[in-house]
């Protein structure tokens, strides 16, 4: 994120849709939406399209999330796979050895490190990052999140 010149506490927005191979053609397949009345459709070719004409935001925006000293993205010593001595061994860096680390327990079911929210929860919810025994995709999406602003 620093390589974009984020400044750290600003909110993260992130926008994103489908095209054609080349491109040259974007569906109605839009991250943060587009909407409903009428319904949406396909936007066409991209080089003349004004996202500021339509309706609502096309984007979402990732939670800012205060981390304190731990770190829950920062689980593996960067590089370490399976079998080596800094596997699950958190280093103080978040990295994609962290990410798969995470996802290879959230697979396991592994609820001891992959359970990091309520079932169902979301952000602004009173169990947004409370555990409840339970390893389901509330869970990723949490971990995603704060792998995203890469707290320290």
């Amino acid at each position: 994120m620093d390589e974009l010149g984020w400044d750290g506490v600003s909110p993260v927005r992130l926008a994103g849709f489908l095209g054609n191979g080349d491109n040259g053609f974007l569906s109605n397949q839009v991250i943060g939406g587009l909407p409903d009345t009428p319904p949406a459709a396909n936007l066409g070719e991209p080089r003349g399209l004004d996202f500021s004409l339509i309706t609502g935001d096309q984007f979402i925006t990732l939670p800012m999330v205060a981390c304190g000293s731990a770190c829950i993205p920062d689980l593996t010593t960067t590089g370490a796979g399976i079998g080596d001595p800094g596997y699950g061994v958190p280093d103080g860096q978040v990295t994609a050895a962290d990410i798969q680390y995470y996802v290879n327990a959230y697979v396991a079911g592994n609820a001891a490190i992959a359970d990091l929210t309520t079932t169902g929860a979301g952000i602004g919810d009173p169990g947004y990052g409370v555990p409840d025994g339970n390893v389901t995709a509330a869970d990723i999406q949490y971990y995603v999140n704060l792998y995203v602003i890469g707290c320290p």
